[in-house]
């Protein structure tokens, strides 16, 4: 129950968060997406083995869309991962307006490459060092994504923190090097990968999981 309500109070603040200036947008003011996030948290158990995989800022096809970070709405409403966390019969739900079947880069090699070198371990959480959507306006008026600036990394470590706090017992593993240098910013030291949009070949990506995910079950028999 104490976890519970820090989850709540967690989410209530970000959602009722300004972002700094004006080209980022707190997409967790929709309540649907809120609800995802909720749903989120409050499905992950920071048991041994488990982990949280810390990415960089969302993008527009991805959490900014679903609330959830590095998920598409095609993967919230296809499923296929190996927790059956998502998929049709969940309580996960697509925010009016949005199309349910938009792929995003980094959602896809996560969850397409990354994710079944987890199976067995307990269903990852996911994070970004910068809770909001940064974005530019291109010159014909459309929005697009960029990348968090130093000033708004800054800003988004406390949320980093709060989500560490909560659940102690997870590893952290930086996916990225933006997550990596933020992290160890922070004083924590966590384990290391690529992001999922890294320009590196699937092979490769899928080792780096692989290595990560037999640091997470060596932590199991050491308990």
């Amino acid at each position: 129950m104490r976890r519970a309500w820090a989850i709540r109070e967690f989410a209530n603040e970000l959602a009722n968060t300004d972002p700094p200036g004006d080209s980022s947008e707190n997409f967790y003011r929709c309540d649907v997406r809120l609800a995802n996030l909720v749903r989120w948290l409050d499905r992950f158990d920071d048991v041994p083995g488990s982990a949280i995989f810390v990415g960089a800022e969302p993008g527009r096809h991805g959490a900014a869309m679903t609330g959830v970070p590095f998920v598409s709405t095609y993967m919230l409403t296809s499923g296929g991962d190996p927790w059956d966390e998502f998929g049709e019969g969940t309580d996960y739900a697509v925010p009016p307006g949005e199309k349910r079947d938009q792929t995003e880069h980094t959602a896809t090699r996560f969850w397409r490459y990354i994710a079944p070198q987890l199976a067995g371990l307990p269903r990852p959480l996911i994070w970004n060092t910068y809770p909001f959507w940064p974005y530019n306006l291109t010159h014909d008026g459309n929005l697009e994504n960029r990348g968090a600036n130093p000033g708004e990394i800054e800003i988004g470590k406390p949320w980093l923190e709060r989500i560490s706090a909560m659940f102690p017992g997870a590893q952290l593993v930086a996916a990225g090097k933006q997550a990596e240098k933020t992290l160890e910013s922070m004083a924590f030291e966590p384990l290391k990968m690529p992001h999922p949009a890294a320009r590196i070949s699937n092979d490769k990506l899928i080792a780096a999981a692989k290595q990560v995910a037999a640091v997470l079950r060596s932590s199991i028999e050491q308990k």
